[in-house]
């Protein structure tokens, strides 16, 4: 744009831009860019999610596993082996 108008002997220095239209090749691998950028970000947090879910599963399995072994041990519970306390 400054080659043609220095033909005119101007110059130009600066341009405003106000409005970018790039084409829709363009416009779709910006938006990949960032859905696979907020994807990436999000990772930590759903790992994170998916770990409490298994920890605590554990952690009811474990008490549910207490709860029968204290009731048999207490005479309360009758034969209960150790596949149906632990998945019971």
């Amino acid at each position: 744009m400054n080659n043609n108008m220095n033909e005119y002997g101007y110059i130009i220095d600066h341009a405003l831009i106000c409005q970018i239209r790039p084409n829709n090749h363009v416009k779709e691998s910006m938006n990949e860019m960032q859905a696979s950028k907020r994807m990436k970000e999000a990772m930590p947090h759903k790992a994170e999610a998916v770990r409490i879910e298994i920890v605590k599963a554990a952690e009811a399995r474990a008490e549910r596993v207490l709860f029968e072994w204290s009731r048999r041990l207490k005479g309360e519970g009758g034969n209960i082996t150790w596949d149906e306390a632990s998945c019971g």
